[in-house]
């Protein structure tokens, strides 16, 4: 992991991801991109083009300012290789031509607060850099209480091949920080017990493979509601990352629908990285 990209927006949501991109960054020896797009709002109809070129450079002078304040927290924190960037025009284009340009390697963004947070990654530019972003993102809730240690990863699977190749990315990242990957799988009441088991232990193979990562850990969780059990471990695994992954299947079905990941996001403290591939599972 070679470059990671913190959008901002200067609000405190921001800096939340700005402090935790400072910890990986300086674990992972990688190089942080700090961003902020300029934008004029939709409502231009009948402004003259010049009085629109005034509000950008009066925009863009406020950004610089605002930026070199960033700068100096990631330099004070030392040890780690920064840059910012001014960008200009429309958020998502913008954001995505980045990272490619970029070749980033992670965006690690804010997200508001837990009351609002369906209306803010529902149609947000959240979620759409999770359906069109080539590398993953880490969406950081608003009240982490984040104490500069990453130990324990949680990796939520639903045994699709293409999270074979995220988990490979997630040891990546667990190792630099010598965090714990445990690999979770949480069972409705549809399989029994014995299917659940032979499908974890195909899956721990297929993983098992192709890593000897020696600090990874492979779970069963079963029990009627997958959204109580999800919860419950929360609360009781210490897990400071949730990871999931959103395949083919519809963004908002997937991660808001079947997977209860709106309402883990909705009531954990956790930062939540998701990755996005069209493979079919």
């Amino acid at each position: 992991m070679k470059t990671i990209l913190v959008p901002t927006d200067f609000s405190k949501f921001s800096e939340n991801a700005l402090n935790l991109a400072m910890v990986m960054a300086r674990a992972l020896n990688a190089k942080i991109v700090v961003a902020h797009v300029v934008q004029i709002p939709l409502a231009i109809g009948e402004i003259p083009y010049a009085v629109l070129e005034k509000e950008k450079t009066e925009l863009k002078k406020e950004a610089e300012t605002k930026l070199m304040a960033q700068a100096l927290r990631i330099e004070h924190a030392g040890g780690i290789q920064f840059e910012t960037k001014i960008l200009d025009g429309e958020i998502l284009s913008e954001l995505l031509e980045c990272i490619q340009r970029e070749k980033i390697s992670l965006v690690i963004m804010g997200t508001k607060g837990v009351k609002n947070i369906q209306d803010v990654i529902l149609g947000s530019v959240t979620e759409q850099l999770i359906q069109n972003s080539s590398c993953p993102v880490m969406a950081v809730p608003e009240d982490i209480h984040f104490n500069k240690h990453i130990k324990h990863i949680t990796f939520a699977t639903d045994y699709a091949k293409s999270d074979v190749s995220d988990i490979l990315q997630v040891i990546t990242i667990a190792a630099a920080l010598n965090a714990q990957v445990n690999v979770l799988h949480v069972s409705g009441d549809e399989i029994n017990a014995e299917e659940e088991v032979n499908m974890m232990s195909d899956f721990m193979k297929n993983v098992s493979e192709k890593s000897t990562y020696n600090n990874l850990s492979f779970q069963i969780l079963q029990g009627k509601s997958v959204k109580e059990k999800l919860e419950d471990y929360l609360k009781k695994a210490s897990t400071d990352v949730l990871v999931t992954s959103t395949h083919h299947h519809n963004i908002t079905d997937r991660l808001f629908g079947k997977s209860h990941t709106l309402h883990l996001l909705k009531n954990s403290k956790i930062p939540v990285i998701a990755f996005h591939t069209n493979e079919k599972a």
